[in-house]
């Protein structure tokens, strides 16, 4: 049962977290391990059916206490990736926006477009003053993005994300509703 669904174009479509999709998922993501465990410590791991379950109930419980809006990027019905954007601080109307996309479909600007339909609605019906993003400084392709959707690099936290043996340089993105061309 889908109770949000954002269309994106003809083909794709942003769908709230359903634990239904909990099969898919751990599908997507187990196919995925090496690429997206380059850069979330989380997906090294495999991915087994109960614990994506799991993982779905405690997102649509956050989605449900309103600190986080998790939604799978979905082209033709089928599960592309995932991106959430989490509430940082309430009261200084800050949150942040996290996402992966399965190799299969990179490159064909999901990703971007599912960000600005959550900037947009960060800085829209959220009145968010700031999103943010936290990204491996190796990680050209998502610093890339980062420019190109307008978010200026804040600075940089050396030596402060880990994934498996290897610690990566963390570098700070921050957009302001100011200064969103949206």
């Amino acid at each position: 049962m889908t109770f949000f669904t954002h269309p994106l174009d003809h083909r794709t479509a942003l769908h709230l977290v359903a634990v239904e999709d909990a099969e898919e998922l751990a599908e997507v993501l187990n196919a995925n391990r090496e690429r997206i465990g380059t850069w979330e410590d989380w997906a090294r791991e495999p991915q087994p059916l109960e614990r994506q379950r799991e993982f779905l109930r405690g997102q649509l419980q956050k989605f449900v206490g309103g600190t986080s809006l998790p939604c799978f990027i979905k082209v033709d019905g089928r599960l592309a990736g995932s991106i959430e954007l989490r509430q940082v601080s309430a009261g200084d109307r800050v949150s942040e926006i996290g996402y992966w996309v399965s190799a299969e479909f990179e490159g064909q600007g999901l990703v971007r477009r599912a960000c600005e339909a959550f900037i947009a609605h960060a800085f829209g019906p959220l009145e968010r003053l700031r999103v943010e993003l936290q990204i491996a400084a190796d990680n050209e392709r998502s610093c890339g993005l980062a420019e190109r959707l307008g978010f200026t690099e804040e600075g940089t936290r050396r030596s402060a994300m880990v994934v498996g043996d290897r610690r990566h340089d963390l570098v700070w993105y921050g957009l302001l509703a100011s200064e969103w061309r949206g």
